[in-house]
This record gives structure tokens, sequence and C-alpha cells, in this order.
């Protein structure tokens, strides 16, 4: 479910697009045991400011995230390295 909510509110801006921005960048997150995000940071740039600031914003939007399953037992957080890879051709394909 995690990757879901992010997903879900993960959009390709349209002015970057636009300029033919595209790129993979590399975010690490932290999620406590509440589900509540503690941390995110910004690993490796995709060069582009606003593709790396709409990847941001979605992992922002979609929390607060689950609480831990009781499997987890005392596990207080997890950090998730998470990639985002914007392509320009799957935007003009969403567009038409």
């Amino acid at each position: 479910g995690l990757k879901g909510r992010i997903y879900y509110k993960w959009k390709y801006p349209d002015v970057a697009a636009k300029e033919g921005q595209a790129g993979m960048l590399h975010i690490d997150f932290t999620i406590r045991n509440d589900g509540i995000l503690e941390n995110i940071a910004l690993v490796k740039s995709s060069g582009y400011p606003m593709l790396d600031d709409a990847a941001l914003s979605a992992v922002r939007l979609a929390a607060p995230f689950y609480p831990f399953p009781k499997g987890f037992g005392s596990l207080e957080n997890i950090t998730i390295n998470a990639s985002f890879e914007y392509i320009l051709e799957d935007y003009i394909g969403m567009r038409r």
C-alpha cells in the first residue's frame, strides 16, 4: 500500500514536461511505527529542481502512512530508499 499511496500523489509537472525535463532521482525517507513521516531527504537529484520537488511532495502528501503491523515487533522506524523516474514519452502518452 505504501508505493500505491505515493504513486497516486506523484505527478509529472506540466511545465517540466513541456520544457523536455526528464530524469531519475533518489529519495530516502523514514516512517515511524505509527505511520508518521519522520524524515525525507533528496539523495540524488534528477538535475531538475521541479522534478525533485514533485517527487518530494508526493511522499509528503501521501503521509501519514499505515502504522506498522504487529509482526514488526518493537521496530521504531524504517527508512525507505526510493527512486523516481520521469520519462517524457510516458507523459506524452498520458496527455493524448
